[in-house]
């Protein structure tokens, strides 16, 4: 079970967004925790994804200032994420059949927690 692996990084963890968040302030967030990626929230529901993809493609790709763009113009929403009281085996999968190297795990709709590709490494 997802819940019973030691390298789920938790909410106390883990680097969180908000919507209104702008993507400068996100990307400093980003390198400080050396982390690829951040869930991006409101209160405790998970709204969206960033990634250091959605940054090449969807703002320097597309020439867009960090400063003035929020996260909420540029997240991937309403993410596939998976449930903590799934197997590793079905989160693998969702991540190999998506492309993902992050997936948010969720407790109804909850964000507990997020596991990486380097989690099953």
């Amino acid at each position: 079970m997802i819940k019973d692996m030691p390298q789920l990084s938790r909410m106390d963890m883990i680097i969180l967004g908000a919507p209104t968040m702008t993507v400068k302030d996100a990307v400093d967030l980003l390198i400080a925790g050396g982390v690829g990626a951040m869930p991006v929230v409101d209160g405790h529901k998970i709204v969206g994804m960033f990634s250091e993809r959605d940054l090449m493609v969807k703002v320097i790709g597309k020439g867009l200032a960090l400063d003035e763009v929020h996260l909420e113009d540029v997240m991937t929403p309403n993410p596939i994420s998976i449930r903590f009281d799934q197997s590793k085996d079905e989160a693998k999968e969702l991540m190999k059949k998506h492309g993902f190297r992050h997936l948010p795990v969720v407790d109804g709709d909850k964000l507990i927690g997020v596991l990486s590709i380097r989690d099953f490494i």
